[in-house]
């Protein structure tokens, strides 16, 4: 039984396939041309990417977002996380989200997630009608961005997107 990489460069070395080579997208063709890493041959091979995983859940009830930002891979990765300026400045509070805790304002945090760890950013939203838009990237992976926007349900009457229409500031 042949694998998917031997069956993929075999297709990628015939002469008819050199089209059908040509429409997979670069970062596939480099891929490709790298040799698999094979030591043991079984999954254990596969080594897991550096770069954080996000998601976004909502506090309705009192109207923030919070973005939590995990590290399963055993490297240091620092995401950074930028606000859309047409929403305004945002004040970020980082755990445990209570009164008083440390509030960042701004449009531009950063998290340092040791491995296997995790991080979360929390943000009012009532001054922007409950709407959002925030850029993660990652310094490990300059490949590596989640754009994350929407408006968070709230129940309440609310505004229409002030963004909308205009050019992105990140």
């Amino acid at each position: 039984m042949s694998s998917r990489r031997k069956f993929l460069q075999g297709v990628a070395g015939s002469g008819l396939s050199a089209a059908a080579l040509a429409t997979f997208p670069p970062s596939i063709r480099k891929a490709l041309a790298i040799p698999a890493f094979q030591e043991t041959g079984t999954i254990k091979d596969v080594k897991r990417a550096v770069a954080p995983e996000v998601r976004v859940t909502y506090d309705a009830a009192a109207g923030g977002l919070r973005l939590e930002a995990m590290n399963a891979a055993n490297g240091q990765v620092v995401p950074t996380v930028r606000s859309n300026q047409l929403y305004g400045t945002l004040s970020a509070v980082k755990p445990p989200f209570l009164a008083g805790s440390e509030q960042d304002a701004g449009s531009k945090w950063e998290l340092r997630l040791n491995g296997k760890s995790a991080q979360s950013l929390y943000w009012n939203l009532n001054s922007t009608g409950s709407w959002y838009d925030f850029i993660v990237t990652c310094d490990a992976d300059p490949s590596f961005q989640r754009r994350l926007a929407g408006r968070m349900e709230t129940g309440r009457h609310s505004v229409t997107d002030p963004a909308m229409g205009l050019i992105d500031k990140f």
